[in-house]
């Protein structure tokens, strides 16, 4: 055994204090920037399930799923701007949500459960925030909004560079550089971005917030 002391009496051994186990907090918020990796998955009547590649054609109908993946403790929020309508938030249901970056997170997150095209055909844009801290819900809308409205215009402006000149007597035929999965009106296709594409969104102002987007055309 192992002895204390000697002889005499002893000062009484003062016991440290006892520490609580900490209540479960947010993990930690890093310094920099997480960064964001985009993957479509899809069902199409011509090829069935598989993962999708830019330039492919999709038809109403078809399904598809989104998958992010970030390096580091994040807030992540998904939002799809249609052809019609105001862009919408399809993840999370309501509030923040933090993820760990452990592995993607699938939206919808049943796997039985996909996006499903409808008949409005045109441009859909998915745009993916994520941010070390929460977004504010105003500043959330306003990046989305803008965001949208950019993407929406980034198109046209391709559609009206890649039409002919001169009177045509038909429809404009999609060029190669639709073919090959230019975003433009007459393309039926799929194009993932980079950030530092010209097209891409705009940096928001909070340099913490990275934005991703990818955009569907579909008949």
């Amino acid at each position: 055994g192992v002895s204390f002391g000697c002889g005499g009496p002893q000062k009484p051994v003062e016991q440290p204090p006892v520490t609580q186990q900490p209540v479960q907090q947010p993990l930690p918020t890093p310094d920099k920037p997480p960064n964001v990796t985009l993957r479509l998955d899809g069902i199409s009547s011509s090829k069935g399930a598989h993962e999708l590649e830019p330039g492919e054609v999709l038809r109403s109908g078809d399904r598809m799923a989104v998958n992010v993946g970030v390096d580091q403790p994040s807030y992540v929020y998904v939002a799809v701007a249609s052809a019609t309508g105001s862009p919408q938030f399809i993840f999370p249901k309501s509030g923040d949500q933090q993820i760990d970056g452990a592995k993607p997170v699938r939206i919808p997150a049943n796997p039985e459960k996909w996006i499903i095209l409808d008949k409005q055909v045109g441009q859909e844009d998915v745009f993916v925030y994520a941010s070390p801290k929460p977004i504010p819900s105003t500043e959330l809308t306003n990046l989305v909004t803008a965001d949208a409205a950019a993407a929406k215009k980034a198109a046209a402006k391709r559609a009206s560079k890649a039409a002919p000149t001169g009177p045509a007597k038909t429809k404009p035929a999609k060029t190669k550089a639709e073919d090959a999965g230019a975003l433009s009106a007459g393309s039926r296709g799929v194009q993932i971005e980079s950030d530092d594409s010209d097209e891409a969104p705009p940096t928001p102002g909070n340099p913490n917030i990275v934005v991703k987007r990818f955009s569907v055309i579909h008949k």
